[in-house]
């Protein structure tokens, strides 16, 4: 083919109608390039929206120098439309979907953080073997959130079950002297001489001051609680009783005494079952008045017998010593709210000791008393009880007149004789 000589060739730099070669559009020296890749080498995430638009110019958005064009015409055709469809920017590797995701809200994000907190400390306590979630938290150096409760294991729950903790400090205490009582009943005891096997305590709520009675069986216990109510109320008059608390023993959760206490208009108050804590103000005096009773027949070597006789003198004792509960006052004290003190101004022995008591005789040729052993104080008599052991069947008695040998225990001598055991066992049990 011939070539003619004067053949014009076509301008395409003034053609407008033609689109302008990809190598005039190449980026001027002085002009910032965008880089595509990190200072480390990694690949820089390019945006879908980018990869589309250079597809259409007919090149890759991988060459440096023409990502500037890219970005030049993509402002360019967003500002010649009047709206522009909103698009959810993906980038490359951390979404495949072209769809639009509504962003998280700050309450759900904190809710995702909050799950993998959760699933990170049971983890640990399950590997560990259910160990406190408390100590999980240290061992992972958690910062556990006060707003997020921790998490319960059921399989804890059913073999770590304890008693939940009983306030320190009462919150329903009354304010006045017989306004609330406390009634318990001990366990059963060996037969005393009056062949009594049980006693019953009865504490006002706000003096502490305690009541003491001895029964044979626990069918009694309703005649006591009447009586003790009555006498209180005689003594406090015109003050009643409001409240009544015991636990929910059979002798107190009966038809009878419920009746009589609707009868009188008193309310009950029972504790629940196996928590005798809530019943804990005559359920901690049961306690420290039969260690005390027990403590004092043991130094004296007393006959187990004698019991009844050591827990209406440690009675006397609490009653009449002051107590931490009542700020540093006696039980007796606060009852009296504070009028004359009613207490015996009398010599106490000790339980079990040797004493002479005064006796009365007309003729001048016997002796003028006989030795005695201290058993306790009858407040009622305003004398000492004491048990006379001249005798060959020793026997109890009262009297105002004595004198203590703190030093000598009779009973701790074998010899010494003793009132025959009322359940027919052996006289000596010290």
């Amino acid at each position: 083919m011939l070539k003619l000589k004067n053949q014009i060739k076509p301008n395409l730099s003034t053609d407008k109608n033609r689109q302008q070669p990809i190598k005039s559009l190449k980026t001027p020296k002085n002009q910032t390039k965008i880089k595509l890749t990190t200072d480390k080498g990694t690949p820089r995430p390019i945006k879908v929206e980018t990869i589309l638009l250079s597809a259409d110019l007919g090149f890759t958005a991988d060459d440096p120098t023409n990502q500037k064009i890219v970005e030049d015409h993509q402002d360019k055709s967003d500002s010649n439309q009047e709206t522009t469809p909103v698009r959810t920017s993906h980038y490359l590797g951390t979404s495949d979907s072209m769809t639009s995701q509504a962003p998280q809200t700050k309450e759900q994000r904190q809710a995702d953080k909050d799950q993998q907190l959760l699933k990170k400390i049971t983890e640990y306590h399950l590997e560990h073997g259910h160990i406190g979630f408390t100590t999980c938290a240290k061992e992972l150096k958690l910062k556990w959130p006060k707003r997020l409760a921790m998490p319960i294991c059921e399989a804890c729950q059913l073999t770590k079950a304890k008693n939940q903790p009983l306030p320190r400090t009462a919150t329903t205490r009354a304010n006045r002297p017989g306004y609330r009582l406390h009634f318990d009943t001990s366990g059963k005891k060996r037969p005393s001489l009056a062949r009594h096997q049980y006693f019953i305590l009865g504490v006002d709520d706000y003096s502490r001051k305690m009541f003491v009675g001895f029964i044979k069986t626990k069918d009694e216990v309703k005649d006591f609680v009447k009586q003790t109510v009555k006498q209180i109320e005689r003594e406090k008059f015109p003050m009643k009783i409001a409240y009544i608390r015991t636990d929910g023993g059979t002798e107190y959760d009966n038809e009878a005494l419920m009746t009589w206490t609707m009868e009188q208009g008193i309310q009950r108050e029972m504790s629940a079952p196996n928590r005798q804590g809530q019943n804990g103000v005559v359920e901690r005096r049961m306690g420290i008045t039969w260690q005390m009773a027990k403590t004092m027949m043991l130094h004296a070597a007393s006959p187990a017998y004698d019991w009844g006789y050591a827990v209406n003198f440690a009675v006397y004792i609490i009653n009449n010593n002051r107590q931490t509960a009542n700020r540093g006052y006696t039980a007796t004290d606060l009852w009296n709210e504070g009028g004359p003190d009613r207490r015996m101004n009398m010599r106490k022995g000790v339980f079990g000791c040797l004493g002479y008591a005064k006796e009365y005789n007309k003729r001048k040729d016997k002796p003028r008393a006989k030795p005695v052993i201290f058993l306790g104080i009858d407040e009622a008599a305003k004398a000492y009880i004491v048990r006379d052991i001249s005798l060959a069947y020793p026997r109890s008695r009262r009297s105002a007149d004595v004198v203590f040998d703190p030093q000598f225990f009779p009973y701790r001598n074998p010899l010494t004789p003793r009132p025959p055991c009322p359940d027919g066992t052996r006289m000596y049990d010290g």
